[in-house]
């Protein structure tokens, strides 16, 4: 009993601890009352019967509160929601398969647990599949302005100062000539899981295709000004943390993988390609470059336009990290330009410093 209030007192300010001494209050008063006989049996029953009556429903108005937030809850999951509710479903079934001895009770617990997940997917996919559209269809574009405009340029808009960055994976080539699929597709979905943990970091920038080995990601294309100074610094930091991490990721020979990088800046036209299955596009010269900066950079090295390494002399990084400049380096159908260069090396940590010394 001493126990009982005690934690009575302790949850004090939630509603339901209230809600649940009111009615052990109004019963408690009610059998004084009928101990003390200061009312006939008569008055104490009617007492007792609209004590009751008004227990019940408070309770059914609690409970029809809980379920109907429960069912907003679930109506309104995103898809961030939906996959924090796989990933604890998958864990939750991989901890069932790692241990061949569960309890009763932590099995019962187990399926609890489970069912409380699985229970939390909405039956309306409706919402879910609007977000899913508009995270393919950015700009406020919809299928039906899609299947409007299929054979017009008008879903088609122009930006200047977007930042374009392109990744492989260096000796893809001869990866995939020796070992099967099964392990080149291993390979490459922890490459690309990795790199997606990573953008997550940086709001300013946006995945926008793998094709093989190849990933793409350009920086806000949502901007409602000109911020790229904060988009050059995010992809720049955004390059170097993949540089590192891919070591991360071996081959089956125990080998860490190396990439190349390549980044530019410039005018893009972004807009909608397809129908039946629509995909966010970026094109121009500017989006060429990158790729063919990519193509062109040593290994383990993020090479950049001169576009970029002249907006880097106005933004401050937290650590100092090198810059090597280097001449003449020829881009397929773009003729010799000059490159800025950052590495990854093996006895030192990239150190944010741009060093003019270097050029």
């Amino acid at each position: 009993m001493r126990k009982g209030v005690k934690n009575l007192y302790k949850k004090r300010d939630l509603i339901f601890t209230n809600i649940y001494i009111f009615i052990w209050l109004m019963f408690g008063f009610i059998n004084l009352v009928d101990l003390f006989q200061i009312l006939n049996k008569d008055d104490v029953n009617i007492y007792f019967a609209f004590a009751d009556m008004i227990s019940k429903l408070i309770t059914n108005i609690i409970i029809s509160d809980h379920n109907e937030k429960e069912i907003t809850m679930t109506n309104n999951m995103d898809l961030q929601c939906l996959q924090f509710s796989s990933y604890m479903v998958k864990h939750i079934k991989k901890y069932e398969k790692d241990n061949a001895v569960i309890t009763k009770n932590c099995n019962n617990f187990i399926e609890l647990v489970k069912n409380r997940f699985l229970s939390r997917m909405p039956e309306n996919k409706t919402l879910l599949e609007q977000e899913l559209l508009k995270k393919i269809l950015p700009f406020d574009f919809d299928k039906e302005y899609i299947e409007r405009n299929s054979n017009s340029n008008s879903n088609i808009k122009q930006f200047s100062f977007i930042c374009i960055l392109f990744t492989d994976i260096v000796n893809y080539t001869e990866l995939a000539q020796k070992y099967d699929d099964k392990i080149i597709f291993q390979l490459l979905s922890s490459v690309y899981s990795l790199f997606d943990i990573i953008i997550k970091q940086y709001p300013h920038l946006q995945k926008i295709e793998t094709i093989g080995d190849a990933y793409m990601v350009v920086g806000d294309i949502f901007k409602t000004e000109n911020n790229h100074p904060i988009v050059i610094k995010e992809i720049i930091l955004f390059a170097i943390q993949l540089l590192r991490e891919v070591k991360t990721v071996k081959t089956p020979d125990n080998i860490p993988l190396s990439i190349r990088i390549g980044i530019n800046i410039g005018k893009v036209s972004i807009g909608i390609l397809g129908n039946e299955i629509p995909r966010l596009c970026v094109v121009g010269n500017s989006v060429n470059m990158a790729s063919r900066l990519q193509s062109t950079a040593d290994v383990d090295c993020i090479q950049m336009s001169r576009h970029i390494y002249e907006q880097l002399e106005t933004i401050q990084f937290d650590e100092p990290f090198e810059i090597i400049k280097k001449e003449n380096i020829f881009l397929k159908n773009m003729g010799s330009v000059t490159t800025y260069n950052i590495y990854l090396t093996k006895y030192h940590p990239i150190s944010h410093n741009i060093s003019h010394d270097s050029l």
